[in-house]
């Protein structure tokens, strides 16, 4: 993995100022998710970074100008593989 990309860790959809900022590994991806009444959402990309505790299922990344939903968080020893569903503004 190349931890090529700045990601800013935000705690609302349109806040203006970032909790922390880390660097990762943006990378496409497609899965739906569903939820149990029905309703799914698309998750589009996959984020690999280092463990980082500010990042939680309640916060959003912002990636250039595209803030993305946190859906599923997997920890592994030395890093964490995240799924992010793209936010429409």
């Amino acid at each position: 993995m190349f931890y090529n990309s700045s990601i800013l860790i935000v705690d609302t959809l349109d806040s203006p100022l970032h909790i922390k900022e880390v660097k990762g590994d943006l990378q496409p991806f497609r899965q739906t998710v569903i939820f149990e009444d029905g309703f799914y959402v698309d998750v589009t990309k996959r984020l690999f970074c280092d463990n980082e505790k500010e990042i939680t299922l309640t916060r959003y990344v912002r990636v250039d100008n595209d803030t993305y939903k946190i859906m599923l968080i997997e920890k592994w020893s030395d890093y964490l593989d995240i799924w992010l569903y793209q936010c429409k503004k």
